[in-house]
Parts: C-alpha cells; sequence; structure tokens
C-alpha cells in the first residue's frame, strides 16, 4: 500500500489544475475605461487623464506601457508599471498638442497573461489674441487658465494716451497720465485752448480790439496784442447819418460837419428811386416826391404760375416766383427772384425728374414757399426741388409720387394752395381732386424718405382746398366743394360741403370739423391763421347770411358773427391784437350791391365795417401795412359779362383804410382788367405793394403814398395775407 502513495498524490494534483484551483496564485489585471476623450486643449498645455488598472489575482505582475504612434502629443510617465495582488494604480496619460487640430494615439498594455488598448483623442486649439487693455499694461494668453491675463507696465514707461490734449505722458499706476497742453502758439491775438479729442485750437480774438470810439481804428498786433491809432479824417463815426449833419472824425475826434445840398442819400421807404440827394437837410427825390398813392412803381409780367397768390417775400421784399416753362419746349419751369425793385437776382430751372409723367396729367398745383431750409418749388408734373435763396443754386430735387410711395393723384385747382411750410422744418401738401390727404416730409433734404401721406376725414366728392401752419407746426387742411351751383358736379352728401381738419408736426389728427360751426350745408373757408387763432368765412353759397367765425388753434369756436354779404374775399389780415380784416361783397339789398371791409374784434365783436366806394367789390383779402392801414383790392363787376354766373372785373382800385376807425385814406383806380376775379396783395418792407393778377400773371409794386411804413415795425408781421401757406415766424427764429 505504501507504494501507490505517490502516484495517488501526482494523480490528486493534476486533478487539482484541471479543475481550476491553482488560478487563485495568477495575475488577473482589469483595464478602465477602454477611451480617453481630451476635447480641445489650447497648444502647450497639457493636461492629463487617468486609466485605472486593477489585479484581482493572488499573484503579482508587470505590465508593459506603449504608446502608438510613439513621441505624438500624447504621452505617459512609465513604460512599465508593476501590479501587486489586488493592487490598483491611477496611470497617467498627458495630452500637450503642439498644432492646431484633431489628434489620435493608442495606449496598448500587456502583461503576463493579457493585454488591453486604450483609444486616446483630443483637439489642438491656437491661442486667441489678447489686444493690450491700455497703454500702460500688456496682456497675454495663459493656455492652462484658457484666459487672457493682464500686466501693468513699470511706472514711468512712456505711453499714448491717445488724447491730443495731454503731453509729456507716461504709465502711472497703469494708467496713462500726462500734462495739459497749453497750445501756446506765441500769438498774442489768439485765444489758444485744446479741445479733448480734437487738439489745439487758436482763435481769432482781433475783433476785440475794435474800441466804441468811431474815430479810432483797433487792431492786433500778434507780439503785443490789442492796439490803436486815429481813423482818417473825414471817416464817418456815428452811424446816424442825416442830410442835415454828417458826423466825421477830425484828428481823432467826432465831429459833426454840415452836409451839402446834392449829396446823394438813400429814403429807406422808397429804395427803389435813384435820383435821392440831400437838399436843405431833407433827403429829397423828385420821383419820389412826384408819386401819388397807388401809383405803379415797376411789373413783371409772365410769372403767372403762382395762381391767385402772390409769391412769398422775404424781409428784403424779394419776391420768388415760379414761371412758365423753358421756351426750348422742355417741361422744365423756372423759379426767379426779384428784388424790391422788380429787378431780376437769379434764374434756375426746375427740371422735369427721370419719373415725370406726362405733361398733360397735372399732378400738382404749381407753388413755391419760402423757408429756412432755402426756396421750395413744386411744378405741375410731381417735382419738388430747394435752391439757395441767396444765389439760386439747386439744393436738391424729388419726384413726389415716388415720395409718397406712388400716390400719384394730389392735384388741385387754382384756388387752392397746395404747399405750405412749418417752422418746424417741416413742408406739407394738399389735395387731390377726390381723394384727400395731407402728405408731410422734411423741407431740409431730399424727401423721398421722410414723407407721410394722412388720408383726410370725409371729404367732399370734388373740392379745392388749402392748407396752413401756425407757429407751432401744426397743419390745417381745409376742403370745399367745388361749386354749389354747378350741375356738373354731383352734390355731397353726409358731412357737407366743408370740411377742416388738423394735425400735429408728426401727423396725428387734432380734430376735425364740417361746416362753419357744424352746418353742413355751408360752406366754410380758412382766411387767415394768427398767434393764437384760427379765422374764417361761412356762409359763402352766394345766398347768406355771411358769417366770420373765430376758433382756438385747438378747434374750440370762440366766436360766430354774422355780417351782411354773400361771398367773402379768399383771404384776411390779423393784426398783433387779434383784430381779423375781412372783405366781402354785399348782397343786392346791402350796400347797394357793392361791397365793405369789416373789423372783427378778438372777441367776435364788430370794430367797424366801412362801405367801400363806388360800389366795388373786394376781390382780394386785406393785407396789414405799417402806419395803421390796411389795403385791399376791389373792383366793379359786370355781373352780365361772364356766361358762368361768374363776374368780370373791370375797374380795380387799391384802397387804404384807416385800421383804428375804417375810414378811407386814399384809393387809386388801376385801371380795366379783364377776367381778375380775385386777386392776392402784400406789403413789402420797401413798402409797395405786390398784387399778382390771377389770369393776366403780372406782379406789379405800388407806391403806398405819404404814409410810410415804420424802419422799427417787425418783419413779417403776423396775419397778413396768409395765401402763400406761411406762418409768421416767431421772434428769435433764424432764416429768411
Amino acid at each position: 500500500m505504501a507504494r501507490l502513495r505517490p502516484s495517488l498524490l501526482l494523480l490528486g494534483c493534476i486533478a487539482c489544475a484541471a479543475s481550476g484551483r491553482l488560478d487563485d496564485v495568477a495575475s488577473n489585471v482589469q483595464v478602465a475605461p477602454a477611451a480617453l476623450d481630451f476635447g480641445g486643449v489650447y497648444l502647450s498645455a497639457a493636461p492629463r487623464q487617468s486609466v485605472t488598472l486593477t489585479n484581482g489575482g493572488a499573484a503579482p505582475d508587470t505590465v508593459a506601457v506603449a504608446l502608438d504612434p510613439p513621441g505624438g502629443a500624447f504621452s505617459s510617465p512609465s513604460s512599465a508599471v508593476s501590479m501587486a495582488p489586488g493592487g490598483a494604480l491611477q496611470l497617467p496619460v498627458v495630452f500637450s498638442p503642439s498644432v492646431a487640430g484633431p489628434a489620435s494615439a493608442v495606449l496598448r498594455l500587456r502583461w503576463s497573461a493579457g493585454q488591453a488598448t486604450v483609444t486616446l483623442s483630443g483637439r489642438g486649439l491656437a491661442w486667441p489674441s489678447c489686444p493690450p487693455p491700455g497703454s500702460c499694461a500688456t496682456s497675454a494668453f495663459d493656455p492652462d487658465a484658457g484666459s487672457c491675463s493682464q500686466r501693468a507696465l513699470a511706472d514711468g514707461t512712456s505711453c499714448e494716451s491717445g488724447d491730443p490734449c495731454l503731453i509729456q505722458t507716461a504709465c502711472v499706476a497703469g494708467q496713462c497720465l500726462g500734462q495739459l497742453d497749453r497750445c501756446d502758439d506765441g500769438n498774442a491775438c489768439t485765444l489758444d485752448y485744446c479741445v479733448p479729442g480734437q487738439g489745439c485750437q487758436h482763435q481769432d480774438q482781433s475783433a476785440k480790439c475794435q474800441t466804441s470810439n468811431g474815430c479810432e481804428i483797433g487792431r492786433c498786433d500778434p507780439a503785443t496784442g490789442c492796439e490803436s491809432s486815429p481813423a482818417p479824417d473825414g471817416t464817418p463815426c456815428s452811424g446816424d447819418e442825416s442830410c442835415q449833419t454828417a458826423t466825421v472824425c477830425l484828428l481823432g475826434q467826432c465831429s459833426g460837419v454840415p452836409v451839402p445840398d446834392g449829396t446823394p442819400c438813400a429814403l429807406w421807404w422808397a429804395p427803389c428811386v435813384g435820383d435821392a440827394a440831400c437838399k436843405k437837410g431833407s433827403c429829397d427825390s423828385p420821383t419820389a416826391d412826384g408819386e401819388s398813392p397807388g401809383q405803379p412803381l415797376w411789373s413783371a409780367t409772365g410769372y403767372w404760375w403762382g395762381g391767385l397768390r402772390v409769391p412769398p417775400l422775404d424781409r428784403a421784399g424779394t419776391a420768388y416766383t415760379f414761371g412758365p416753362p423753358d421756351v426750348d419746349g422742355g417741361q422744365s419751369t423756372i423759379v426767379t427772384a426779384l428784388d424790391a425793385c422788380g429787378r431780376t437776382l437769379w434764374s434756375s430751372p426746375l427740371p422735369a425728374g427721370p419719373e415725370s409723367v406726362d405733361p398733360g396729367a397735372p399732378l400738382t398745383s404749381p407753388s413755391t414757399v419760402l423757408t429756412p431750409a432755402g426756396v421750395l418749388a413744386t411744378d405741375y408734373w410731381g417735382n419738388l426741388a430747394a435752391y439757395d435763396p441767396a444765389t439760386g443754386q439747386q439744393l436738391w430735387q424729388t419726384f413726389l409720387p415716388a415720395a409718397l410711395g406712388g400716390d400719384a393723384g394730389f392735384w388741385a385747382n387754382y384756388s387752392g394752395h397746395g404747399l405750405a411750410a412749418s417752422n418746424q422744418g417741416r413742408i406739407a401738401l394738399s389735395l387731390n381732386g377726390s381723394d384727400a390727404f395731407l402728405a408731410t416730409g422734411p423741407e431740409t433734404g431730399p424727401a423721398v424718405a421722410g414723407f407721410t401721406s394722412v388720408p383726410l376725414p370725409h371729404p367732399p366728392p370734388v373740392f379745392w382746398g388749402k392748407v396752413f401752419f401756425d407757429a407751432q407746426g401744426n397743419s390745417y387742411a381745409n376742403l370745399n366743394y367745388y361749386d354749389s351751383n354747378s350741375t356738373i358736379y354731383p352734390q355731397p352728401t353726409g358731412d357737407g360741403l366743408s370740411v377742416t381738419s388738423s394735425f400735429d408736426p408728426a401727423g396725428n389728427q387734432r380734430f376735425w370739423f364740417s361746416g362753419p360751426g357744424g352746418d353742413t350745408r355751408q360752406y366754410f373757408e380758412i382766411l387767415a391763421i394768427g398767434s393764437d387763432r384760427l379765422v374764417g368765412s361761412g356762409g359763402m353759397d352766394g345766398t347768406g347770411p355771411f358769417t366770420v367765425e373765430g376758433f382756438s388753434l385747438s378747434g374750440e369756436e370762440l366766436y360766430r358773427t354774422v355780417l351782411p354779404g354773400a361771398l367773402a374775399a379768399r383771404s384776411a389780415a390779423i393784426d398783433a391784437a387779434g383784430t381779423a380784416y375781412v372783405g366781402a361783397s354785399c348782397g343786392p339789398t346791402d350796400c347797394a350791391g357793392g361791397g365793405y371791409l369789416a373789423a372783427v374784434a378778438k372777441d367776435g365783436s364788430l370794430r367797424w365795417q366801412t362801405i367801400l366806394p363806388g360800389g366795388e367789390h373786394p376781390v382780394s383779402g386785406a393785407a396789414l401795412g405799417d402806419g395803421n392801414l390796411v389795403y385791399v383790392v376791389t373792383g366793379a363787376a359786370d355781373m352780365a359779362a361772364i356766361d358762368d354766373g361768374g363776374f368780370d372785373v373791370v375797374d380795380n382800385s387799391i384802397v387804404a383804410l384807416d385800421t383804428t376807425s375804417g375810414a378811407l385814406v386814399w384809393r387809386a383806380p388801376l385801371g380795366p382788367a379783364q377776367w381778375t376775379d380775385y386777386a392776392s396783395l402784400a406789403v413789402t418792407p420797401a413798402g409797395t405793394l405786390l398784387v399778382d393778377w390771377w389770369t393776366i400773371g403780372t406782379l406789379t409794386a405800388y407806391f403806398l403814398g405819404p404814409h410810410k411804413p415804420s424802419p422799427d415795425a417787425p418783419w413779417p408781421r403776423e396775419g397778413g395775407d396768409n395765401r402763400n401757406g406761411n406762418s409768421p415766424r416767431p421772434a428769435g427764429v433764424a432764416g429768411p
């Protein structure tokens, strides 16, 4: 039996190996994870991740570490690691890209009983730029932090502040500081200073060297500053010359000397005469002294496209007119500036625009207005342009239908004015023969992008109209049914014969009303707009009664005054006290069938009423002049001369009335003028009267006689002939 034991032990061990019990003494290495993704890593950064190795067996082992490919962006600090039985360790892997872009590798692990691989991936990122935060600091990118880091330069380092007013700049605690440049140019005649962001300025101060002594001549020496020297003998020194005494410099003193007869002088109230000279202490002109009130001074014909309107006038009395097309047969029309003596200062064409339509299809009512931005003119074909009032140079031009988004039909007949200007830099056009709207836009540049169109409420079916501005920039559109006696046009229904609308400068509707005082059976026409009210006429259908109505600028009715008569002139004048001067034709039983001028006070009471001489009718509205005078153009009418029921004025006159009492001061017959049912007039600073006859198309200036306007009177006055759509310019507002 003893012989058999070794064999049995060997067989038992073989059996043990077969059953697996000997694995407990071998290594058992596990690897996790199977892949490492480093994502985006800035160049030269070296982030690390780890692979976990565990030995689950009972025997130690060694794990060999290799990278495929070797020497790339990935690395591991060990080529082999020892694993104790039951032990675990972290095998570091570093990703340090040197070029931008994707990178990959394989980590290969081998041990006595097996092997494993780990896939490695990442992406190299280029460094972003780090602009310095200022001239006294640097900025560098930290790839490990992934951000820019800043460092202040050492104090005293020279720097650029970017401000031209600082000199000798250096870094102090990270800021670029320096001294303020005095900008001294060594010139005693300049004020030296520095404007941040712009640099040194040298303002000439030579004007301050002028003295109040008119017999001293001040000048500035760049080396020493202000100096003065006596003016030459004979130099005028007071600025208040007359034909009695002239003040001149003698030996540096202002002295009065007699003025000899024959010395040329100027009559400010009659600037167009050329023979004014001193005579016995007075400025005398045989031409001016020999003229009587109402005598024509000059005329200009052919400027007939203004319709019933006096053209706009500036403070010097220059009229800006609109003439017929060029003689070359083109569509261009002519804008002309005539001075107070009727002389042409300049003429400039308004060429047809590239989109102009057939001239046989009028779009707009030809018109001119004067604004702070220049002279604006529009022709029959929808072209609008601005001109320099001094030179006539065209500043810009636009085509109104394009500016209004294709609204191509806004024509009005002769009795309206479709163009007006405000003091707030806006212009407006009203009209269309059937679909009424108010179009507003900027006056200071091409209007293509700035015009808006506001529909007017409840327009009559066929109408004529006007548009006004007040001093606050609010606009007023006044529409009236074309002809209540005509069988051609259908009578309007619903909202009546007239519509008056008002809009604020932004185009928002403020109010509207129909007819005079809401009476839809009567007309209402705005005659003039003053500083705090508008005045209009109602009851103008030929049957009466005729009313004068005052409204506040917010649309509240202030008064309604009934006057005899059936037809009012198309404009009125409002003086500074709020009195409205309105001319009207009388009925067959009133005023002997002639006409009258009424002065309606601010509260609506009748101050006075004057029957016009000779049975004449007013054919124009009133115009205020200095010297307490109001003017109106009248005419005797031949009612049978016109087949369509109108009247033909055959005897025209200018009538001057005293504004206090209505008394007749003078009347000057103008002679017969065919087909001049209406006219308009205005008093100029030169003391002349311009009358624009409708169909003849002549502008005429008339002498006003001994009642000369005061040179100190404000110009333009409030009210006046508002037919050109211009509101009085407030005090202090610059412009023509």
